[in-house]
């Protein structure tokens, strides 16, 4: 506990996720946690570098207010992160995590906003990310460009420096 905020260690956040998993059964609820707890750890390292975070953004969302809007369906995107600067308008990173399913979804959501954010995250594994590139490569895709691929390690290994950092600048700074 530092500054009335609970922060877990790094073997603390495996061991929660491990609790969360032993207590489900088949592969889809334990793929599902899993995508919870990814777009949860977004969410805290956008705001950590402060972004206006959003879950489950709506793709419209992602695009500027002169482009066309998407009218049917309620399409999302994982995690949207935003900050305004001045005279400049508004950046965003759309993210998308893909442990599994759809691939060409995932890709649809994210080449329908590649063209008006800076960059388009996507979190996935070494073999999901392989087929991915292999896809983008022969539709010749500008998402190629703006692309940052994150492993899953990374996120949680980034979420641990977060917490570190957040402890130590509310320490630094506190009243």
């Amino acid at each position: 506990v530092v500054a009335r905020n609970h922060f877990l260690t790094d073997r603390g956040l495996k061991l929660a996720a491990e609790i969360k998993l032993r207590a489900v059964t088949t592969v889809e609820e334990k793929q599902e946690i899993s995508h919870r707890d990814l777009e949860d750890s977004m969410r805290l390292i956008g705001e950590f570098f402060e972004f206006e975070t959003t879950d489950r953004a709506s793709i419209n969302d992602a695009l500027p207010s002169y482009a066309l809007k998407l009218t049917e369906g309620d399409r999302q995107l994982d995690c949207l992160w935003v900050r305004y600067i001045p005279f400049a308008g508004k950046i965003k990173f759309p993210i998308e995590i893909h442990l599994g399913g759809n691939l060409a979804d995932t890709i649809d959501r994210l080449e329908t906003v590649s063209e008006y954010v800076q960059k388009a995250i996507i979190i996935t594994s070494e073999e999901q990310e392989k087929k991915l590139l292999d896809r983008l490569k022969v539709k010749k895709s500008r998402l190629l460009d703006k692309l940052v691929v994150i492993s899953v390690e990374d996120v949680y290994k980034a979420v641990q420096a977060t917490n570190v950092l957040k402890s130590f600048t509310t320490k630094l700074f506190a009243d």
